[in-house]
């Protein structure tokens, strides 16, 4: 929280962080969708893929997770960098993200097969029902009593 303030204090700081950060997020996608797709069994005889970790080697089966490690940390990632994409799109006063990338991440984050980014999702949109559409429900009604 305090280190952007120095890091992203111009324009030319915030450009370069964001296309740094789509190149890299580009290239984590390519890598995990690689790694899946050369995991299925037959395929290679006796690739394992990335691990879970490099120190104990510990083998995910056929589950998204690229560099991230666990798939249920990949999942988390994948969402914020579908957030950074769209800032990126908001700084640039562009379009949404593509709906092709959207619809790989969402591709990819189904394929982490991670239960608590699923709860998680179900727990977003709860609270955007609740909180998001101020016509359904007024904040400031509760503010006052």
């Amino acid at each position: 929280m305090i280190l952007p303030r120095y890091f992203l204090n111009n324009s030319i700081s915030i450009n370069y962080f964001f296309k740094v950060f789509t190149i890299v997020f580009s290239l984590c996608l390519l890598v995990g969708f690689g790694d899946l797709i050369l995991r299925y069994p037959n395929l290679i005889d006796g690739f394992t893929g990335i691990p879970r970790h490099l120190s104990d080697r510990t083998e995910i089966g056929i589950r998204f997770h690229s560099f991230a490690g666990e798939p249920r940390d990949a999942f988390v990632y994948l969402m914020f960098g579908l957030c950074i994409i769209a800032l990126k799109g908001i700084w640039e006063n562009t379009k949404k993200p593509s709906k092709i990338l959207v619809l790989i991440v969402i591709i990819a984050a189904i394929f982490t097969q991670s239960f608590s980014g699923l709860i998680g999702i179900l727990f977003f949109c709860g609270l955007y029902v609740m909180f998001g559409n101020y016509k359904l429900l007024n904040i400031k009604n509760y503010l006052y009593l």
